[in-house]
């Protein structure tokens, strides 16, 4: 973008040749370029100088003449050159620079890496992004030493540093650091893996005085961030911070209830748009009274209300970008069209941005302050909360409801999935057994759905969002990974599948362009493999569909939305060899039937049970590990309201009727509670939510549902303690059975895939195969692909010998499969 309108002459008269020529040039031959006239050393020159690391490692300068080579360039050539070739230096990368040197050892001038940087600066006072990322025994106070405060003024009419990278640096930074007037324009900071406290920084008021006030990107990564100390951190980037980095804290779902709304904008994107009919439409519960809710429940107390379009993604126009709104408020912010290109927040990226690449141009400096990357920002759109180990699936969903549709770019590779510390039903209250730790994202692959993630444009996420399998995160080093694995591909997936039924396909959010997804096994029995190929399948259904919709309609047509474009997936590494056999023979013997078999008659809500009493001891020990610890008595069944502060809108006898035990059947006592999931009417005064047990139409009979997954939630319920996040239900939910638009306690649902009930019976037809063997996912993968891209070149073949004949006809050439984006397998 430009800083001003170009003259007339300027917009009327070609380019130079030279502009066209200069980016093919070999960077070897800038140097001697800059000498043949004036005009070709006002070409090359600051392409030769822009960034002179990184040109001189392009020129094949060794890793162990570094210092040597940096010493002489400081203290000698750069001093013998003019200023206002030093001020052509806008880039100072020294991530990749001097890296296995000790920044104190002194070099062939007798100063060492730590001094030469202290000169930055001085010698270079157009600097404007500077990366020292990674010298881990670098004192980042170091870069101010020689500055004067004075000197640098605050409006920016001089260029500045817009980026610094501290990252890594083995010495804390002063509290007062970012005081100085040098630091005033920076737009991008990354003080990952600091040692010490942000406590000091924050007290001295950089996050409040206005220290860093054009600040837009913001990495946090690894500074043992609570909720306390992220308070002022969260209330700085109010309407300033665009993109911000908090992997690897402390942070709880505390921070998504409480620190992260207000970072988004006021402006609710989620209203609707005239796409109901294509996307759903978001409901909010009513109060008991039939009012409204407070403000403060909304988004987080609405449900989808569905189309039959749209909950089976089949509307013919989900492809089309969203009109310009002409009629909107002023001043007002609308979701984005759909089509336009995600703006990343990498480092690589904002350096390109801000100073130009190896061998680019450098942009003027009011057009680089000018650009979206510096500008105030309505919203924070870009947020990375990987590596909190204490924020799970429902800070995940929480973030979005809360959010008003403003997330651009959301990471959170591996949340935690929230466990109970129970007593196992129908055991011995003597039993010491260990409880599950898991890490997924199921069942809330609604909450990326454009109705409540309206701009979201790029998405990293476990990959159980896709597959259903979470994460076993078994710490006892006595049990085999590979049998962890096992456990999780067959068991908790199929409970995970009964629970939540609905798969991810690229059509749940056509505005969608990128999906990473992590935490993936490097080996599978099967499952696994069949739900990866299932999504390229999907995407290039998804592609055919786009390609076919564009092709049938007119240039004055809306504009069609991308899709799918990007897929990564990001594998753990391999599992370790067991100790009594290698990798290879534990691959061959394991078979994925052998876990489930058990000879217990307990009671199971899951289909077709097995009770055999002949099970091996080993199974039955192999099965009884994945169970729970923390005994506790079991509680009586009550009726979950009678644990809320009140019932309200209940007449006398209906509230009798609640609290009626369910009848036997057949001689003998139902599982089933004498209540059902929450109606969709509830009362909400302040910081109370009380529920309402909902009867039939007559008020005088329960209702009754044939699902397995309620059943399974209404014996859950018997457990006290699983009671809570009260929601409605999610489209999930009620694909798995519970009417739309009733309130369902979702810690008892999720409960359904890890709590112990009918753990020891669960056993399908399906899953007991004993010649199940395990297989290398990439392996599997690449092969799928060679497959398909052997049937899109035999289509693309026989479509151009039809159209030499003559034969247009689509019907005519064979069909593939094969997705045509771009995909990453990440080690």
């Amino acid at each position: 973008m430009m800083a001003s309108l170009p003259s007339y002459e300027e917009a009327v008269s070609g380019g130079h040749w030279l502009d066209l020529a200069a980016p093919y040039m070999s960077i070897r031959c800038y140097s001697k370029l800059c000498r043949v006239s004036r005009r070709f050393h006002s070409q090359f020159s600051p392409r030769l100088w822009n960034d002179p690391l990184q040109v001189a490692r392009h020129l094949g300068l060794h890793p162990n003449d570094d210092l040597r080579w940096l010493a002489y360039f400081i203290t000698r050539h750069a001093k013998t050159v003019r200023r206002s070739t030093r001020k052509l230096v806008t880039s100072l990368d020294f991530r990749a620079f001097a890296v296995d040197t000790p920044v104190l050892v002194a070099g062939a001038s007798g100063q060492s890496f730590t001094e030469l940087l202290q000169q930055v600066g001085v010698l270079f006072p157009a600097a404007r992004c500077i990366l020292i990322g990674g010298k881990t025994s670098y004192d980042p106070v170091d870069l101010g030493r020689l500055l004067k405060p004075d000197a640098y003024p605050e409006d920016g009419s001089v260029p500045m540093p817009l980026l610094l990278d501290v990252s890594h640096c083995g010495l804390p930074l002063p509290n007062n650091f970012f005081h100085l007037s040098y630091w005033r324009q920076l737009v991008f900071l990354d003080m990952s893996h600091l040692p010490g406290s942000l406590k000091g920084i924050i007290k001295s008021g950089t996050f409040s005085r206005g220290a860093l006030p054009n600040l837009r990107i913001l990495k946090l990564r690894g500074r043992g961030l609570t909720e306390e100390s992220f308070a002022p951190i969260a209330e700085f980037s109010k309407s300033r911070v665009w993109s911000l980095n908090l992997c690897q804290n402390k942070l709880t779902d505390a921070s998504a209830h409480t620190l992260l709304p207000q970072c988004f904008g006021a402006d609710d994107l989620t209203v609707d748009y005239g796409r109901s009919e294509v996307e759903g439409k978001l409901l909010n519960l009513k109060h008991n009274s039939g009012s409204e809710l407070p403000p403060v429940w909304r988004g987080w107390l609405s449900y989808i209300q569905e189309t039959p379009s749209s909950g089976a993604f089949s509307h013919p126009d989900r492809y089309l970008a969203d009109a310009p709104v002409y009629d909107y408020e002023i001043g007002r912010q609308s979701r984005l069209a759909g089509h336009e290109r995600l703006q990343s927040d990498s480092t690589e990226d904002i350096k390109i941005a801000l100073a130009g690449g190896l061998g680019c141009p450098i942009p003027n400096w009011h057009d680089a302050r000018d650009t979206d990357i510096c500008k105030l920002p309505s919203s924070l759109t870009h947020l990375h909360l990987s590596g909190n180990p204490s924020f799970t699936a429902e800070g995940v969903e929480t973030v979005f409801r809360r959010s008003r549709g403003h997330i651009r770019h959301f990471d959170c590779a591996s949340p935690a999935i929230p466990t109970y510390h129970a007593q196992p039903r129908n055991s011995k209250p003597s039993l010491k057994v260990k409880q599950l730790k898991l890490a997924g994202i199921l069942g809330r692959s609604h909450v990326f759905r454009p109705v409540f993630a309206s701009n979201l444009q790029s998405l990293r996420i476990h990959h159980s969002l896709v597959t259903h399998i979470p994460t076993l995160l078994d710490a006892d080093p006595a049990r085999s990974p590979l049998t962890a694995l096992q456990y999780a591909e067959t068991v908790l997936r199929e409970r995970a599948e009964l629970a939540y039924p609905l798969n991810f396909v690229p059509d749940l959010n056509p505005r969608l362009q990128s999906l990473t997804l992590t935490r993936l096994p490097r080996v599978s029995s099967g499952p696994l493999i069949g739900s990866l190929i299932q999504l390229f399948i999907s995407a290039s259904d998804q592609e055919t569909a786009i390609r076919h919709t564009a092709a049938s309609l007119s240039r004055r047509s809306p504009t069609m939305l991308r899709g799918l474009r990007h897929i990564r997936l990001e594998f753990d590494p391999w599992p370790r060899r067991s100790d009594d056999h290698d990798a290879a023979s534990a691959l061959d013997s394991l078979d994925a039937g052998a876990l489930l078999d058990s000879g217990a008659d307990d009671f199971s809500f899951f289909k077709n049970p097995v009770a055999s009493s002949s099970s091996s001891a080993s199974t039955s020990t192999a099965v009884s590990a994945f169970a729970y610890s923390t005994p506790k008595q079991p509680a009586p069944r009550r009726d979950p309201a009678e644990s809320s502060p009140a019932v309200t809108g209940q007449s006398n006898s209906s509230a009798d009727a609640t609290s009626q035990p369910a009848r036997a059947q057949s001689g003998k006592q139902s599982v089933r509670l004498s209540h059902y999931p929450l109606p969709g009417a509830i009362s909400a005064d302040s910081e109370y939510v009380c529920e309402i047990v909902s009867l039939d139409d007559d008020g005088k009979r329960y209702s009754q549902t044939h699902s397995r997954a309620v059943d399974a939630y209404m014996a859950n319920l018997a457990e006290p303690s699983l009671r809570t996040n009260i929601r409605p239900a999610t489209p999930d939910q009620v694909k798995a059975g519970v009417p739309m638009g009733v309130c369902v306690y979702n810690l008892a649902w999720d409960a359904i895939v890890w709590l112990e009930s009918g753990l020891t019976a669960f056993a399908t037809t399906d899953n007991n195969n004993n010649n199940a063997k395990m297989k290398n996912v990439v392996d599997a993968i690449r092969q799928f692909r060679a497959k398909t891209k052997a049937e899109y070149t035999a289509s693309v073949e026989v479509s151009r010998l039809l159209s030499q004949h003559g034969d247009n006809r689509r019907t005519s050439a064979p069909t593939h499969r094969h997705w045509m984006g771009k995909l990453e397998l990440m080690f």
